[in-house]
């Protein structure tokens, strides 16, 4: 009875670590993004952001942070008049 006991806190616990690890990367974002626009002028640093990895295949009205090299193999499904890409340096996009 204490092993069965056991095995289910253990499970609950492993769980909630999983679920913590599959939260969208914008939960623990916490410096803001300073960039520059396509004239070359520096604009208001952005705070609330989600940075884009392959998982992240829905953009609706947001700002969307590309850090690293990331291939898309599905559809990404863009939505909303309001979608913003940041591509940071040395960072690609490609979509198949």
């Amino acid at each position: 009875m204490k092993t069965t006991r056991l095995h289910k806190i253990l499970a609950v616990m492993l769980s909630a670590l999983l679920l913590l690890t599959a939260a969208p990367v914008a939960v623990f974002a916490d410096e803001a993004i300073e960039y520059v626009d396509a004239q070359g002028e520096a604009q208001e640093p952005i705070a609330d952001y989600t940075t884009l990895d392959r998982s992240v295949t829905e953009w609706t009205n947001s700002w969307y942070v590309l850090t690293s090299d990331v291939v898309f193999g599905d559809r990404v499904a863009v939505e909303g008049d309001n979608v913003n890409l940041l591509l940071c340096d040395g960072a690609t996009l490609n979509a198949n």
